[in-house]
């Protein structure tokens, strides 16, 4: 069966302005729904509601799964709409963070992690060095996150939480970098949709934000 290969209609910098444009507007959309959902005290019902709670977070693993499982057979348009669901169900979850945490540090947060993810866009787009090499390494990273993490909160070691955020920063800084290279790579491969390719790359450096995001208020969070 031979490959099909789409044309690209701009140029990679036009690419990743469409890419990072996506981005944005899936970060507005979680920020519109977390800033409505803490100032119209949805927050409350969603916080004690436990089967609401649960609802939400399996609606977005089954969005991730959904996405990833059915790419190649959604067009460009459900695949962004399934994005900015996406984007939605997190805002939902995160009405909370206000309250947790206060809005000064939601802000210094977001501005760190908007100029340490902006650092690393620049350098996974410039870097000579190869990071699929790195591959493994970034997954292990995930998985002993997630046991660490886990760990921290089964046996309430709270002096772990301070360990856990840098570990969690420095892993998905790197993976930034890795992305970007990554669709650099997928772009110039011309074997997907550029449309398609766009959102799939958004999706990704969306979440390598938001969890960069999070980290780092957690780490601001843990000093107050």
């Amino acid at each position: 069966m031979s490959e099909i290969l789409f044309e690209r209609s701009t140029s990679f910098t036009g690419f990743f302005t469409k890419t990072l444009t996506k981005m944005f507007v899936g970060l507005l959309i979680s920020a519109v729904v977390g800033y409505a959902t803490y100032a119209s005290g949805l927050w409350i019902t969603i916080y004690f509601n436990s089967a609401l709670h649960l609802g939400i977070l399996f609606g977005s693993i089954a969005t991730i799964l959904l996405i990833n499982f059915l790419y190649h057979r959604l067009n460009s348009t459900l695949l962004m709409v399934a994005f900015y669901v996406y984007a939605a169900l997190f805002g939902l979850v995160s009405g909370i963070y206000p309250v947790v945490y206060g809005l000064g540090n939601i802000y210094v947060a977001f501005a760190l992690s908007a100029l340490m993810f902006g650092g690393m866009v620049v350098v996974g787009h410039t870097t000579k060095v190869d990071l699929t090499k790195f591959s493994s390494f970034f997954l292990i990273g995930l998985i002993m996150l997630i046991v660490t993490s886990l760990v921290a909160v089964i046996f309430r070691l709270s002096f772990l939480e301070g360990i856990i955020c840098f570990f969690g920063i420095v892993l998905f800084l790197g993976i930034t970098a890795f992305d970007v290279q990554r669709f650099k790579e997928l772009y110039r491969m011309e074997y997907d949709e550029e449309s398609k390719l766009t959102t799939m790359a958004a999706l990704h450096l969306y979440m390598d934000f938001i969890n960069i995001f999070i980290y780092v208020l957690r780490f601001l969070g843990r000093r107050d």
